[in-house]
């Protein structure tokens, strides 16, 4: 899925940068693909343009919940921490 090779390569981007954490807001439809990636609801607000959407949030390094949901990013992170 492009989506998830385009989040992939964003995560990677982040991690060589420093970033430890990542925010997003998404229609209740997407929560499902960001969860899986490991993104957490934090809460919803409305969006003056799209209506209610759901804020989520990212740690780039909690690796258990990233095995747990299934992430391609818990990989990714491991991958780092060989190299970094």
């Amino acid at each position: 899925v492009l989506a998830a090779r385009l989040a992939s390569a964003l995560y990677a981007h982040g991690l060589e940068r420093g970033v430890t954490a990542d925010f997003c807001d998404c229609n209740a439809h997407l929560e499902p693909f960001f969860t899986h990636l490991g993104y957490r609801p934090v809460r919803v607000v409305a969006h003056p343009e799209y209506g209610p959407v759901t804020v989520m949030r990212l740690d780039l390094h909690d690796v258990p919940h990233l095995r747990a949901t299934g992430s391609p990013f818990a990989g990714l992170h491991e991958r780092w921490t060989q190299v970094a």
